[in-house]
């Protein structure tokens, strides 16, 4: 499948259902609890780098932006095992918010760049190593 749009990704609706996942945990979370807020920010912009990037049509742009949402990725991943440590989250929450994050990446992933239609040679990696997910989204 061609990728004509950052929609047709496989992160980005994954980083929208994360999203919403989260919302749907802290909406009853206080709204004087400070974590909950940063969860929040942090959970939209993981879908919202991906387009930004993917909009920006170079690929040196695209690459960095889906460097932003990967550290993205890694900050909410700390904010929900810390909420779980404060006992605003239960266990079975916080593990179905942690296996919604996306997994570690496929090494062969490829992107293509909107304007220049060429092949990325090796997607980016987090300090993890993990790469990012570039492939198509499935049909």
């Amino acid at each position: 499948m061609a990728i004509r749009s950052y929609r047709d990704l496989r992160t980005w609706p994954l980083g929208m259902e994360l999203a919403r996942a989260e919302h749907a945990t802290t909406a009853a979370w206080p709204p004087t609890e400070l974590l909950g807020r940063e969860l929040r920010r942090t959970s939209i912009s993981i879908p919202s780098n991906i387009a930004e990037g993917y909009g920006r049509g170079g690929t040196k742009e695209y690459l960095r932006y889906l460097r932003i949402a990967m550290g993205s990725v890694a900050e909410m991943d700390t904010q929900l095992r810390l909420a779980a440590m404060m006992k605003l989250v239960s266990g079975r929450s916080l593990n179905r918010l942690l296996h919604a994050i996306p997994p570690p990446y496929p090494p062969s992933a490829e992107c293509r760049v909107p304007s220049a239609e060429k092949k990325c040679p090796q997607a980016p990696r987090s300090n993890t190593g993990h790469r990012l997910a570039l492939l198509p989204a499935r049909s």
